[in-house]
């Protein structure tokens, strides 16, 4: 049996794409969304460190949708570019490694 089961996954991705398609005509950058992703990252791992875990977990879950939009903005609005995937990248790894350290 899969970990998340394959309707919830739909349902998920389903408004995902529509909050894509709805942020893609604000003309927010992809790599902004990522910048904002690890700035939230870090508040939370601040948040964690100090005991704060119920507001540290909000924007724990805060970064991680934002994190699932900016590849769907990329996707959605043609601005795909190798430099994005690999500041993507990169920017995940460094929030997981900041909050890591904030627990």
């Amino acid at each position: 049996m899969p970990i998340i089961p394959r309707r919830l996954e739909n349902a998920v991705s389903g408004v995902l794409e529509k909050a894509a398609r709805s942020v893609v005509f604000t003309r927010v950058s992809p790599n902004f969304l990522s910048t904002l992703g690890i700035a939230v990252g870090v508040v939370a791992a601040v948040l964690f460190a100090r005991g704060e875990f119920t507001i540290a977990g909000v924007l724990v879950a805060t970064s991680g949708v934002l994190d699932l939009l900016d590849g769907k903005i990329a996707r959605n609005s043609g601005k795909t570019s190798v430099f994005g995937a690999v500041f993507d990248s990169t920017v995940d790894r460094a929030t997981e490694l900041v909050l890591y350290t904030g627990i």
